[in-house]
This record gives structure tokens, sequence and C-alpha cells, in this order.
């Protein structure tokens, strides 16, 4: 497994989107700032506007990601080589989850340079606090990112095609999902029958965490369930998935 998931990485780390995704993304972030800054911008107003300009990051990061680990590993049948060669299902799923994860936190710890240095080399003169939600917005925003893969993996694995999941991912990471789930649950005979549901929602868990985390460390059991049910299960269902798919060459 660990060949196979060295190997992988090295061939995803070169990909030309993926760098890019990461550029596009810094290049959005200074010119929003070039644009935002004036003499009376102050470090509240900087992190609350980077906040929501963070919450691109699973989209136009993460889906050139989950495009060069998974589709392209179809396209080019690295998945097919590596079975053959005796390396368990279980840990080719288990792998592409482990390499997303490094992919999409070496673009985040790319970024959080540029954005939490940005408001102190501008004298905005940003606290603690407003550096470390920064921090965690962009934690958290790894971990969306990241817990969208798990579920766009699933129909991949389960139908052997990488387009079923290309397109599930765009659909959880512009939020289309989120907001159709969010009016469904938000309906008065829901609200009257279960409750309010949509703090249950993935989004929901990981922005209620960031927030109690910047209170203290109450956040984690939030944390730890979005973990446990929207990237353990999802992966778990991919691994008894592919074990009975019948193996396409």
């Amino acid at each position: 497994m660990y060949n196979y998931l060295m190997a992988d990485l090295r061939r995803t780390a070169r990909t030309a989107a993926l760098r890019g995704s990461v550029g596009v993304f810094g290049a959005l972030w200074a010119v929003l700032v070039f644009l935002w800054y004036n003499p009376t911008f102050t470090a509240e107003q900087y992190a609350a506007k980077v906040t929501g300009v963070l919450g691109f990051f699973p989209f136009v990061v993460g889906l050139p990601v989950f495009l060069a680990v998974y589709a392209e590993d179809f396209r080019c049948r690295a998945l097919h080589t590596a079975i053959g060669c005796g390396v368990a299902r279980g840990c080719i799923v288990a792998a592409k989850l482990l390499e997303s994860a490094l992919l999409l936190l070496g673009a985040a710890a790319v970024l959080a340079l540029p954005v939490l240095a940005a408001p102190v080399a501008l004298g905005l003169d940003p606290d603690a606090g407003q550096l470390a939600g920064l921090a965690l917005t962009l934690g958290a925003e790894w971990l969306r990112a990241l817990g969208y893969t798990a579920l766009a993996a699933l129909p991949v694995f389960c139908t052997q095609n990488a387009l079923n999941g290309v397109i599930l991912y765009v659909l959880l990471s512009s939020r289309t999902v989120y907001i159709l789930l969010s009016l469904a649950l938000g309906q008065s005979f829901v609200l009257d029958t279960l409750g309010d549901l949509t703090g249950w929602l993935f989004t929901g868990l990981l922005y209620a965490a960031k927030g109690q985390l910047l209170q203290g460390p109450g956040g984690l059991l939030p944390l730890l369930l979005a973990v446990a049910v929207y990237m353990a299960l999802p992966t778990a269902a991919s691994v008894l998935g592919f074990r009975k798919q019948e193996l396409e060459l």
C-alpha cells in the first residue's frame, strides 16, 4: 500500500491542473484583497471577507484534486495495474482518500501562508483570535473538501465510472446539495415532525465545530461526529462496494 500511495502521489502532485488551481485560488484572493484594501480597512473586515473566499476552496482546489486522484487513475488504468500486482482493494480505497487528504492539506498549507501573513503585512494589526479563526476556517474547508471526496468516491468505486463521482463532487462542493437539503429540512412539516436537522449536515457540523473550537475544546465532539459519519462510513461503503465489483478491463 505504501509503495502504491507514494507512486500515485508523485503522479498526481505533478498534475498541471492541480498546481494551476492553487495558483488561481491564490490569484483570486490577491485580487480581492487589492480591491478591498483602503485606509479604513480593518482586520475584522479582512477576516470576514476572506472567510467567505475560503468557502470556495473545496470547489476550486478540491475538484482538480478529485480529478487527479480518481478520474485520471481510471483513465490511465493505474488502479488496474495495482490490483494486478496484488494490492488489496480496501487498501486502494484507503490510499486514495489518504492521497487526497495529503494533496488538499499541501494546498491549504500553501494558501495559509499569504492568507495569515497579509493582514500583518498590510498593517491591519490582527489579534490572535482573528488569525486563529482564519486558520480554523481553512482547516474546516480542508475537511469539507475531504468529506466531499469520501462521499463522491463511493459511486466511483461502486460503478467503476469516475464521471459519476465527479458529478456528485461538483454538486457537493458547489453547495447545491447543501442548499437543497437545507430547503427540504426547513419545511414546516419536517420541523414539526423531526425538529431542525440542518445542524446535522456535514457543513453545519464543521462550522459548528469551528465556532466552538474558538471558544475551547468543546468543538471536538461535532468534529469527530462529522468525520465518523461523513468520511468513515462512505469509505467503508466504498470498500464493500468495490470488493463486489468485477474489475472492468
